[in-house]
């Protein structure tokens, strides 16, 4: 009985040492990155984030980071051209910028965000704080796409009208963000050429139409506007004034598809 009692004993032992090693063991080991913690940082970090500070960035022009809900990103006024493409996280701290670059040890808490932008043999340390939304209205829903002019009404003249590019013109684009952003994009046998980052929000009085205004500079709601005359989740149509030659406004009507 004793001897029964005794290997019992020994096997309970035995079983303890072993229970308290693989605990140990597995303590030290690093624990896997889980699908939900990529997911969690995909979905923090989406908005508008305006660099704050950045080690190593020499001009003190307006310069963000933006994330869209499809995985686009922005890169504004950090390099010297505006970067584009589409984002994943690859952990829960450390995201990649398709063939731009990468961020790393990234930090959110609230409305800052700290992190690490690596491009072109370059790494900059930044701060940034997010950018209020525009609104979250069913309207800003539906303008905050991709859109792509057509050739209907004045929109013929731009695309068909070379004389007035360096460029054949095959594409042009433009992007409104829930942010505010508004980029414009020129293509030239599939590539851009030439674009624009403004921001935009719609008139504090007239529901009809849009107002924006360039980097650091100041809103002109009377001036700077574009009417929208249709918006679904298919069309957009816009009326907008340019001055001629002799500085009388000429209307030009638009009509945009979504890509």
């Amino acid at each position: 009985m004793k001897r029964i009692v005794f290997t019992n004993l020994f096997f309970l032992f035995a079983f303890a040492l072993l229970f308290q090693s693989c605990s140990k063991d597995s303590k030290d080991m690093p624990q896997p990155e889980t699908p939900n913690e990529k997911g969690k940082l995909q979905s923090d970090i989406v908005g508008k984030w305006i660099i704050q500070s950045s080690s190593g960035r020499t001009t003190a022009d307006e310069a963000f980071l933006e994330f869209l809900s499809d995985s686009t990103f922005l890169v504004y006024n950090v390099s010297q051209t505006l970067a584009t493409g589409k984002f994943n996280a690859i952990s829960a701290t450390e995201i990649s910028l398709d063939k731009f670059g990468s961020i790393k040890e990234i930090k959110i808490s609230q409305d800052k965000i700290s992190l690490k932008l690596t491009y072109s043999a370059k790494t900059l340390t930044i701060t940034a704080n997010k950018s209020a939304a525009v609104d979250t209205s069913d309207k800003t829903k539906l303008l905050s796409h991709l859109w792509s002019l057509t050739a209907d009404q004045d929109g013929a003249s731009i695309l068909t009208n070379n004389s007035q590019w360096e460029k054949p013109v095959d594409k042009v684009t433009f992007l409104f963000t829930s942010s505010g952003t508004y980029l414009a994009q020129i293509f030239s046998k599939g590539e851009v050429f030439e674009s624009q980052t403004i921001n935009w929000k719609w008139h504090s009085t007239k529901s009809d139409r849009l107002v924006f205004w360039t980097m650091g500079s100041t809103l002109n709601e009377e001036r700077d506007y574009v009417i929208i005359r249709e918006l679904t989740t298919s069309t957009l149509k816009t009326l907008e004034y340019h001055k001629d030659d002799n500085g009388v406004d000429q209307p030009a009507n638009y009509v945009f598809k979504r890509l």
